[in-house]
C-alpha cells in the first residue's frame, strides 16, 4: 500500500491532498527541532514516515494509512495445518482537507480489487 519513501500508492488518492504545495505545511518551523522533540517527548528512537516531509506536515497535512489488524483462517487453539481462503485486514486513514471520504474509500477498494485480481492470476 506504501512505496519505500511512505508514500500511499492507491492511484488518485493523494491528487487532492494539499492543494498546489502538495501538502507542504507553511510555518512549521526547524524540521531538525521538530524531530529531536518529538523523539525525547514520547521516547521514540527513530522516526519514520512519508520522505521529503517533516513531521509536523506528516502530522497535519499528510494523509496516512495503517493496517491495525489482521485476522485469518482458525484462530483458536492448537496447529493450523490448513491456508485460509479468506483474510481480514483493518485499515485505518487520516484524510486532509480537499479529500472526499467516499471518493477515497472508492479509490482505496478498486486498489485492492486490482491487487487481489493480479494476485490470483499470477
Amino acid at each position: 500500500m506504501k512505496d519505500r519513501g511512505g508514500r500511499i500508492k492507491i492511484p488518485g488518492l493523494l491528487r487532492r491532498c494539499g492543494g498546489a504545495d502538495g501538502g507542504r505545511a507553511q510555518g512549521v518551523g526547524d524540521a531538525a527541532v521538530q524531530r529531536e522533540a518529538v523523539q525525547k517527548d514520547f521516547g521514540i528512537p527513530k522516526l519514520f514516515g512519508e520522505t521529503g516531509y517533516t513531521t509536523l506536515e506528516r502530522t497535519w497535512a499528510r494523509p496516512t494509512l495503517e493496517v491495525n489488524g489482521l485476522l485469518s483462517g482458525f484462530t483458536g487453539e492448537g496447529a493450523k495445518t490448513v491456508l485460509p481462503a479468506v483474510a481480514m485486514a483493518k485499515i485505518s486513514m487520516r484524510l486532509v482537507p480537499n479529500q472526499d471520504p467516499d471518493k477515497i474509500a472508492d479509490l482505496f477498494q478498486k486498489h485492492v480489487t486490482r491487487r487481489s485480481r493480479r494476485r490470483r492470476s499470477s
